[in-house]
């Protein structure tokens, strides 16, 4: 806090203050904290000393589903890393050097995904992993079924992979969308 400017000052002044009464002053304060870096380390989870969300939140829900999804992305990779198959019989035709690549990508993925689950903020750079994984693996998973190191109805456990994708996604469209509506108070703060 000692690098903050007098407008986090400001803010964090007015967020810890339970007896303040200018709701626009406590909304203007809401929207800086859910996106300025120094204030957000002060204000956990979204939710200010008073109540209620700040603007930008996501639903509990969500991140429940995505620390779920990705856990299970975390559960698969960690065999794969080390070249082991807990899948059995459904990927018999897939190459260590597969199951090793897969292993660090589908890690990274679920990483990105926890990341996420555990601190919403962090879906768009998350969501930009997690694309360039899921691209990694589809490309490898052409050249290596062309090089007969997998079997193609392996590659359909990577679906885990999408679904976790495709939740960090949804996390920062929410997060994008409702930030520019936090954004339009946060710009008469000067």
């Amino acid at each position: 806090m000692t690098n903050g400017s007098s407008v986090c000052n400001e803010v964090l002044s007015i967020l810890s203050r339970p007896d303040l009464n200018d709701e626009s002053a406590l909304r203007r304060a809401k929207a800086h904290a859910a996106w300025c870096p120094v204030c957000a380390g002060v204000v956990e989870d979204g939710v200010a000393p008073r109540s209620g969300p700040l603007p930008g939140t996501v639903s509990l829900r969500l991140r429940i589903l995505l620390a779920v999804v990705a856990g299970a992305q975390l559960l698969i990779s960690i065999p794969w890393l080390f070249g082991i198959n807990p899948l059995g019989d459904l990927g018999q035709h897939v190459d260590v050097s597969h199951l090793t690549r897969d292993g660090a990508l589908g890690l990274a993925t679920a990483i990105a995904g926890l990341l996420t689950a555990w601190r919403p903020r962090y879906a768009v750079p998350a969501v930009a992993l997690s694309a360039v994984a899921l691209l990694a693996q589809f490309a490898m998973a052409l050249v290596d079924d062309h090089a007969h190191r997998v079997n193609m109805a392996f590659e359909g456990i990577h679906l885990v992979t999408v679904a976790v994708t495709a939740l960090v996604a949804i996390h920062g469209k929410q997060a994008t969308m409702q930030g520019e509506q936090a954004l339009a108070p946060l710009r008469s703060i000067k």
